[in-house]
């Protein structure tokens, strides 16, 4: 699946976006990237049935009142929209992004170690 990916910000470098990411092409996703806000557009947008945002709107604000009308068509349109992580940073004040996203970053907790253990015969 032809998939948009909007990464890269102040704190959360594009390379961990797309290293997150490159598994899924052996199950058939492939990914276009863009990592300066200043080449995403609605149009751009409307040619892929995905788009995964890992970009922060902060501290460049790049989802204005235009794009959060795009995103909410977008995904009207019955097309998909996967928002991780930092892509929830920096969009308290837009009520829309905020309603359609099902909540946002208020602060990010101080940095600690993580332990995961995945389960062996899970999937």
């Amino acid at each position: 699946m032809r998939t948009l990916v909007l990464c890269d910000d102040k704190y959360h470098p594009a390379r961990i976006a797309r290293a997150g990411l490159e598994p899924l092409t052996a199950a058939g996703f492939s990914f276009d990237f863009i990592e300066n806000a200043e080449e995403w557009s609605a149009e751009r947008m409307a040619d892929y049935p995905l788009v995964v945002v890992a970009k922060a709107n902060a501290p460049q604000v790049w989802v204005t009142p235009t794009e959060e009308a795009a995103f909410l068509d977008y995904v009207q349109q019955g097309k998909g929209l996967l928002v991780i992580h930092s892509g929830t940073a920096g969009l308290r004040e837009q009520a829309g992004m905020r309603g359609l996203l099902g909540g946002v970053f208020v602060k990010h907790p101080p940095q600690c170690p993580v332990t995961v253990e995945p389960k062996a015969d899970h999937p």
